[in-house]
């Protein structure tokens, strides 16, 4: 095909139980290459309510081409939360490559 359908990710995730009431952190140093869409360095904190679960979003997005900068993601971790998602996804063409990644909690 042309273009890539959907997008790449590379990510980790972890339970929140000792995060909660918490700020965190997540940095790391990105490069693109001809990123046609975009990518993202991210944080997810998913929350459990009685009826549904509830996800927060929290990202840097780079798009084009960029030499290696610094990018940091923080959010917020409420008592509810019960999973975080964090790391690196790609949509669309182009190449992103990620060094010096950290998820630490904010002093």
């Amino acid at each position: 095909m042309p273009e890539p359908y959907g997008y790449a990710h590379l990510g980790q995730e972890i339970l929140a139980r000792d995060y909660r009431g918490r700020t965190l952190v997540f940095t790391g140093d990105l490069r693109a290459k001809d990123v046609a869409h975009e990518a993202r360095l991210y944080v997810r904190v998913h929350v459990e309510e009685p009826t549904r679960a509830i996800e927060y979003h929290h990202s840097a997005t780079v798009t084009g081409s960029h030499d290696w900068a610094g990018h940091q993601v923080t959010a917020q971790v409420p008592e509810g939360a019960i999973m975080i998602r964090f790391g690196l996804t790609l949509t669309g063409r182009g190449r992103v490559e990620l060094r010096n990644a950290e998820l630490n909690c904010a002093s």
